[in-house]
C-alpha cells in the first residue's frame, strides 16, 4: 500500500488512539475535532480542514444525523460542509453509518465505507466488549463469578467471547441460541444450552444474565422467573434486549452497557477501527 495521508476526525479517544496506531506503521495522519484530546500531541491537531487522501470518521459517525460526532471539539462541522471540503479522490470511512448520510454522500460523489460492517472489526471489537461486561459483573455483583450461575444469550461474536470468559472465572456457564447448529457448538465446548425461546426455565437460576441478542429476548415472562438479586447485562443496541419498565417494577437491576470498547479499552479499540480501514483500502 502507497503511503497515504490520513484524517481522523471527530469522535472520542478512540480516535486519537487510532491516528497513533496509523502513524506507528509509517503513515502521515492529522486530526481534526479533536483538539480536546490530550493523548494527541498539538502538532497534530489541525486548525483549518487538512487535505488527505483518507479520512476517517468516529463510531458512530453522528449523533444527531446533521453533524459530525465530535464530543472533544468545540467546533461542530455539518456533512454537508464536510463533504464539500473533501479532496475530489479521497475515500472516507466511519462507523454505524445512517442511510442519510450515506444518501449524501452518494449524491456529493464521495466514496464512503463503513467499517462498522466488516467482519474483521466486528469479530475484533467483541473482545473489548466482552472484557467490558465483565469488568461491569465482577463490580456490580456482590459475589465472585466462582460458584456464580450465568446465562450468555445469543451464540453470535460477541457470545462466543464472554461464554468462555465467565467459565474462566469458574461460572457455570449456560448458552442459549436459536438454532440447533449453535446448541450443537456450545454443547461440544461443554457449556450447558437452552433454545433462546424457552430460557424461562433455565433463568429462575440464574446470578447473571448477560444478552447479546439484538431483539427483545428478556421478556415479562422471563423476568417474573428470576431470582430479585440476579444482573442483568445488555449489550443489545437500541432498542435492547430487555422490557425495561417490567424490569423496574419487579426491582430487578439491568445495566444497558452500550459502547463499551469506547468505554473500557479506548486505545485497543482505536487499534481495532486503524486496522480494520487498512484492511479495507488493501482490499479495494
Amino acid at each position: 500500500m502507497k503511503k497515504l495521508k490520513f484524517t481522523f476526525a471527530g469522535g472520542d479517544l478512540r480516535a486519537g488512539a487510532a491516528h497513533e496506531y496509523i502513524k506507528s506503521l509509517g503513515f502521515l495522519s492529522d486530526t481534526f475535532l479533536l483538539e480536546k484530546a490530550e493523548s494527541i500531541k498539538k502538532c497534530d491537531k489541525c486548525i483549518v480542514f487538512p487535505a488527505s487522501d483518507v479520512y476517517v470518521l468516529p463510531l458512530p459517525v453522528t449523533r444527531d444525523n446533521v453533524t459530525v460526532n465530535s464530543p472533544l471539539s468545540d467546533l461542530s462541522l455539518s456533512f454537508d460542509n464536510f463533504f464539500s471540503m473533501l479532496p475530489k479522490e479521497a475515500s472516507v470511512f466511519g462507523g454505524m453509518i445512517p442511510d442519510e448520510i450515506k444518501n449524501k454522500a452518494e449524491e456529493a460523489g464521495i466514496k464512503l465505507y463503513d467499517y462498522y460492517d466488516s467482519e474483521e472489526f466486528q469479530i475484533k471489537n467483541s473482545v473489548p466488549t466482552a472484557e467490558g461486561a465483565i469488568e461491569i459483573a465482577i463490580r456490580e455483583m456482590p459475589v465472585t463469578l466462582f460458584g456464580t450461575k450465568s446465562l450468555v444469550i445469543g451464540s453470535g461474536r460477541i457470545g462466543r467471547v464472554i461464554a468462555p470468559l465467565l467459565r474462566a472465572f469458574g461460572s457455570r456457564v449456560t448458552v442459549a441460541s436459536r438454532n440447533h447448529e449453535a446448541a450443537v457448538w456450545n454443547e461440544i465446548y461443554g457449556f450447558d444450552t437452552v433454545n433462546t425461546s424457552l430460557i424461562s426455565e433455565s433463568a429462575k437460576d440464574m446470578d447473571l444474565i448477560i444478552n447479546t441478542a439484538p431483539s427483545r429476548v428478556i421478556t415479562k415472562e422471563v423476568l417474573s422467573c428470576l431470582k430479585k438479586d440476579a444482573l442483568i447485562i445488555d449489550l443489545a443496541s437500541r432498542p435492547g434486549g430487555v422490557d425495561m419498565d417490567e424490569a423496574s417494577l419487579l426491582g430487578i437491576r439491568v445495566i444497558w452497557a452500550l459502547g463499551l470498547p469506547g468505554k473500557c479499552a479506548p486505545v485497543s479499540a482505536g487499534r481495532i477501527i486503524g486496522s480494520s480501514v487498512l484492511n479495507m483500502l488493501d482490499n479495494m
